[in-house]
Order: structure tokens, then sequence, then C-alpha cells
């Protein structure tokens, strides 16, 4: 079992700074850390490259492991992954089945917390997409959604491909690719004392769900066993062209006749046969001159 000491964020610690890609991290002498189970810890805790001021409690069993200052200037806490609670007078360690489990008590349904998770990512994408430059053009659109990921993905601590994979809710983003934001509902973003993205934020978001049906669903399905409503658009009435060569039966017959019968002549140059006076012509007399149908 593990315990956790109380971290103080106004002491010295570890910070982090950055280096091309990556980070470095040191000690509050400078000295640079090189311990590789000091750096596999700070790995571990994977906290968004955007964060400011970053500082990371050197102690591992400190109950904070990081406080650091967000890209809207949030200051943002990475608390230790057990957490406890006392029981009979022992210390017992919570984990995320835990939580999963009485989430599910409290709210009588199928919830976990990955679900809050989900929630903030959807929100925090709809509010960035709100408050992006308004864009024409889809190279725009496609732009500022790359960005928004990016955004999410540093507030989660995940990639952007797995924050919009797995955390945001695609209409948001289908609804920004048609115009359609929650930016009437930010006029007052960060008014309150609570967080910027509760409260107006999250009623707009719901809105916008709403109105926003899901990609590859269709929009009006008809019932089980009935067909689906005709279009009441008129049709377009193409003319067929005329047909090409004899109708009739008797007047095919003939003409295959006449075509078989000027291949051969036309194959035996010597043949007692008589050729055609003019191309085409029926051999029999009986079809017209231009050898594509019957005659009278």
């Amino acid at each position: 079992m593990t315990d956790l000491r109380p971290s103080d964020p106004a002491g010295p610690a570890t910070t982090r700074r950055r280096r091309g890609r990556s980070f470095s991290y040191a000690y509050a002498d400078g000295r640079a850390v090189k311990n590789r189970r000091t750096l596999r810890r700070i790995k571990a805790l994977v906290l968004p490259p955007a964060w400011r001021d970053v500082w990371i409690c050197r102690d591992p069993d400190g109950h904070i492991q990081a406080v650091g200052t967000d890209a809207a200037g949030r200051r943002q806490y990475r608390y230790h992954d057990v957490l406890r609670y006392e029981q009979d007078g022992a210390w017992i360690d919570v984990k995320s089945d835990d939580i999963n489990a009485y989430l599910r008590d409290r709210f009588e349904t199928e919830v976990s917390a990955k679900d809050f998770r989900t929630w903030h990512a959807t929100v925090h994408a709809a509010v960035g997409l709100a408050v992006s430059r308004r864009v024409r053009t889809r190279t725009g659109r496609r732009k500022a959604i790359t960005r928004v990921m990016k955004e999410v993905a540093d507030h989660l601590g995940n990639t952007p491909a797995v924050a919009r994979a797995s955390y945001v809710d695609p209409r948001v983003i289908t609804a920004y690719e048609k115009g359609k934001t929650i930016e009437r509902a930010l006029t007052d973003l960060g008014a309150g004392d609570g967080p910027a993205t509760h409260g107006a934020a999250e009623r707009a978001v719901v809105a916008l769900l709403k109105r926003t049906p899901n990609q590859g669903a269709p929009t009006s399905a008809a019932p089980s066993g009935q067909r689906p409503p005709a279009d009441p658009r008129p049709r377009s009435r193409l003319r067929r062209p005329p047909p090409r060569g004899p109708t009739s039966p008797v007047a095919r017959a003939w003409a295959r006749r006449c075509v078989r019968e000027r291949h051969r002549a036309a194959a035996s140059p010597g043949a007692t046969r008589p050729r055609p006076a003019r191309p085409g012509a029926c051999l029999h007399g009986r079809c017209r001159a231009d050898g594509s149908g019957y005659g009278s």
C-alpha cells in the first residue's frame, strides 16, 4: 500500500524546460535530472506540453505530483494515481474500478469516469471551434479543427488522434463544418466564479448535439415493414431514340439473310451468285435499298 504524503507546490521541486521538440528537467539547484527512475516517473505523469511554469514534486508519493498553467492561464493540478480513504482505522486504496462502481451506484445507470472525461473534451472542443476565426474555405475549417484537437489533446494528456477518435463527440465537428457553433453562448465566457467551460457553455453544447444528427445515421428512416415515402419531385420524361433497322420479325429475318448473302458474295468473287448492283442493295429484292429493313 502506498503511503501518500502532503505536497507543497510552493516548495522546491523539479522544473521543466522545453528543449527542441522535447523537454529537459532540472532540480531546484539547477542540476539536470539524469536518474532513469525519476525520468520514467515524470514521463508517466503525461503532463500536457502546453503547460507553463511546471512544478513537479520530487517525492514520488506526494499527493500532488505536478502543477502547471494551461494555455488559458488556469492553474492545473496532477494528483497521485492512488487515492485513499480511511475505513476502520486503516487506509484503503481507491482505484478506477472503485470510482466507476461508485458512479454507477450514485447515478443508477451505466456510467464511468471516462464519460466525464469525454464530456469535458467535447465541451472544450465546442468552445475552441466557437472562438475560432470564421473561415469559408474547407482548408481553413480543417486547419481550425486540427488546432482545436491539439488543444483538447493537451488538456487530456493524449494525442490529437486519440482525442478526436475517442473523446470528442463527432457531432461537434459536423456542426462546425456546417457553420454551426455555440458562439452565442460565449458572450460571458469566464465571467463567473466557476470554470469557463461550465454552465452556459455546457447547456449550449447539449442543445447543439440535439440539433446535429450522428454521422452515418439517416436523418429520417421509414418504420420497419413500410416503404419510404415516394419522391414528390416529377421525374423527367426522356424520349427513347427510334429503333434502328427492321422492327417486325419477318423484316429482321430477311435482313439477317441479306447480310449473310452479301458477306458470302464478297468473300467469293468468282462465284456465280449475282452480286448486288450497288453497296447495300438486297440480293432478293425484298429489303430497302440501304439494306436496313424489309421492303414492300
